[in-house]
């Protein structure tokens, strides 16, 4: 960092000397330079607003150096600031136990410009290599975490060849926990409306809202506008957005009913082609950063990928019952020349079968009349009650019939 962007803060209880020591890191270039005048108020404004360095005085009233350096380093967010501690000459013990306490190093008064520069100048340069290492190992943790939460995705649809469900519940559930979001939901399009299809942690009274049958989202509102632009949108205060403020029910009842304040929605597309889509939540006013948004894409592109896969899958399933089912007619029609019994219970069992159906019957038509020659799964009553022979209606087809007198048809 430069010296203009670095955050020092300068903590003494004399104004003479916070105001010399500003002046000279002025004259050096630091220009970003906060004063307080104890250590309580160096505190609150550490904990308001990120800091580089902090030059802290030991001697103060309402909280001194060493209780405000013991403050920064039993904070997580604040230990890692550096300390340079400001002392008179007879002070040297105290600058030992502040160094022992965690300072990094120490400043004697009268403030010496060459050896202020040096200090302050080793100091920023640790805390941008701190600084640097940390964002690094951050980078590194939350690749790593993606490239599991991908794995593990990948492996759900590997276990669940031609299952959905399970890979859409992996999908959610890893990105709304990547990405630090409160819930969220997976959507199917279908038609002109989405389908939920897969829910993480929704709270009650919204998931019931959401529940009613298809959801269609209102003109205008953040959901439609993703729909109908096909692209990814992200909201960071849901209450902000003119949805809200004009009280379209979809957005009232997502910030009262759900709490949601920023809000995330990446639209599932296949060759332009609108597939469904995935939206998180935080109930907090907190952008998604460039890395998180990026993630759910990826996850919405593995749930198009998966769609298709499976598909294909049961087309090649369907086709593949269908071959089976002509090869057992075409076996049973071999071997059983002259018999047609085995060739018409073979053909009914399969059609039945491969169209989902609950039950079938084959009926040959001789004359004017239907004869039941196969069953399948037939209810007793109803295979008694059509067991007889039948004869067309006149008005209604081959396919209809009505007992006579006699129990033949019309």
């Amino acid at each position: 960092m430069s010296a203009a962007e670095a955050a020092l803060l300068v903590v003494d209880d004399i104004e003479d000397n916070r105001f010399a020591l500003s002046r000279r890191l002025a004259r050096q270039g630091y220009l970003n330079v906060t004063t307080a005048a104890n250590g309580r108020h160096a505190v609150e404004l550490l904990n308001s607003r990120p800091f580089d360095l902090v030059l802290l005085d030991i001697m103060m009233p309402d909280m001194n150096g060493y209780e405000a350096l013991a403050a920064m380093k039993a904070n997580q967010r604040l230990r890692h600031i550096p300390v340079i501690m400001i002392s008179a000459v007879d002070e040297i013990d105290s600058v030992i136990r502040c160094i022992e306490l965690g300072a990094e190093d120490y400043l004697p008064k009268p403030f010496n410009p060459t050896l202020l520069r040096a200090r302050v100048g080793a100091c920023l340069e640790r805390k941008r290599l701190h600084d640097q290492v940390t964002a690094r190992t951050r980078e590194l943790s939350e690749a790593l975490e993606q490239q599991t939460a991908t794995s593990e995705v990948l492996q759900t649809i590997s276990r669940s060849p031609g299952e959905l469900q399970p890979v859409f519940d992996a999908m959610l559930v890893n990105a709304a926990g990547l990405c630090e979001a409160k819930f969220g939901t997976l959507y199917l399009w279908e038609g002109d409306a989405l389908r939920s299809v897969a829910a993480h942690k929704v709270p009650p009274a919204f998931a019931e809202f959401r529940r009613r049958g298809l959801f269609r989202p209102a003109m205008g509102g953040f959901l439609h506008e993703v729909l109908r632009n096909k692209r990814t949108g992200h909201v960071a205060d849901i209450r902000a957005t003119p949805a809200y403020v004009e009280r379209d029910p979809s957005a009232v009842a997502a910030v009262e009913l759900g709490g949601v304040r920023t809000a995330l929605a990446v639209p599932m597309l296949k060759d332009d082609e609108l597939i469904g889509l995935i939206s998180i939540y935080r109930q907090e006013v907190r952008p998604f950063t460039e890395t998180q948004i990026e993630l759910v894409q990826n996850f919405a592109n593995q749930a198009v990928i998966a769609i298709e896969n499976t598909r294909l899958l049961n087309e090649l399933r369907e086709s593949l019952q269908q071959q089976t089912a002509t090869s057992d007619v075409l076996r049973i029609i071999s071997s059983s020349p002259g018999d047609l019994e085995p060739v018409f219970q073979t053909m009914l069992e399969n059609a039945t079968r491969l169209c989902e159906a609950k039950f079938g019957t084959l009926n040959l038509y001789e004359g004017d009349v239907f004869h039941q020659v196969g069953f399948y799964n037939v209810p007793p009553a109803y295979a008694e009650a059509r067991g007889k022979p039948m004869r067309p209606h006149p008005r209604s087809g081959p396919c209809r019939g009505r007992p006579d007198e006699a129990g033949g048809a019309h």
